[in-house]
């Protein structure tokens, strides 16, 4: 299907330069949609190390130059995952630019799929913290999967209560020794949460640990002797002066010893210590393992929810 664009505007691929221009689009939208956005350029930049931006990445021009439309597409795993940072300038609204670039994310997916050579229809994912986002993709046809909560602690005048885990020694990941241990207690604890399926190492650490953001000083392990039985794997954003626990995890047997409250105190005093002045996380709004509890009891409360949309692209 062709898509045809105001004659006004230019569709082209961006620039890595282009990532702060569309981050100030998507924090202006996200504040007029839901009041609050951690949207910067960093997090864009990262995002787009594993997608093809020439081919996968769209953005949207006025005849000024001005980027007022920005969408992406990647390929992970089993899934197709469109950016959720896909948004419109807010005084280019209404008039249908918004599904016309859903449409052409969808499309780039289709053709990516079929790259692959797998059998059945792809089932595309995406993020929405706002009503506004959530209808416009319900009107696409997507429906609501899970959702999850941010949760957040302010750094200022944090006072650390670490009290280690019955059994359990926390220290500092040794790379690259650790990294297929980790990968093995955060797949056994994803899937006592449900929905999540099981990561091969290789995807794992393509995703998680050559991320822009991952932060290998800030990967914290707890051991049982020589064992590793929890682990804690941060981003840091230098540039907003925040932490981001990206996964923590505790293996089944170890559980409700307080080894995951040793993991985030750590990590909290060690981003005290450097001067970061928050932390954030996300959990799973189903989650089971009683996560919520335990990031509420170390000092984090919700700021935000996140919701799972999906749609089968026929």
């Amino acid at each position: 299907m062709t898509l045809t664009f105001p004659a006004e505007l230019t569709l082209c691929a961006p620039a890595l330069a282009d990532a702060q221009e569309i981050a100030d689009l998507v924090r202006a939208c996200e504040l007029a949609d839901s009041g609050s956005s951690d949207t910067d350029a960093e997090e864009i930049q990262d995002l787009w190390r594993i997608m093809d931006l020439e081919k996968s990445a769209f953005v949207l021009a006025n005849a000024q130059g001005q980027i007022v439309g920005y969408t992406g597409i990647k390929l992970s795993g089993q899934l197709l995952t469109l950016d959720s940072s896909t948004n419109v300038r807010l005084d280019y609204r209404g008039r249908g630019l918004e599904h016309c670039l859903l449409q052409l994310a969808e499309e780039r997916g289709r053709a990516l799929w079929a790259e692959t050579g797998r059998a059945g229809l792809p089932e595309i994912k995406t993020w929405s913290s706002a009503s506004t986002r959530r209808h416009l993709l319900e009107q696409r046809g997507y429906v609501l999967k899970s959702s999850e909560f941010t949760m957040k602690i302010d750094l200022d005048g944090f006072t650390p209560t670490i009290r280690p885990g019955a059994g359990a020694q926390i220290s500092k990941a040794k790379l690259p020794q650790d990294e297929r241990a980790v990968h093995v207690v955060i797949q056994d604890a994803f899937e006592d949460i449900g929905g999540y399926p099981y990561r091969p190492f290789e995807d794992w650490r393509a995703v998680v640990l050559e991320r822009l953001t991952f932060d290998p000083t800030m990967l914290y392990v707890a051991r049982d002797g020589g064992q590793v039985i929890g682990a804690a794997v941060c981003r840091t954003y230098q540039k907003t002066n925040a932490g981001f626990v990206h996964q923590v995890a505790v293996s089944r047997a170890y559980r409700q010893r307080g080894v995951g409250m040793a993991l985030l105190q750590t990590v909290f005093a060690e981003y005290a210590r450097r001067g970061i002045t928050s932390v954030e996380l996300d959990v799973d709004a189903h989650n089971a393992t009683g996560a919520q509890q335990l990031y509420a009891k170390a000092g984090m409360s919700r700021t935000m929810q996140m919701d799972d949309m999906r749609k089968v692209l026929e």
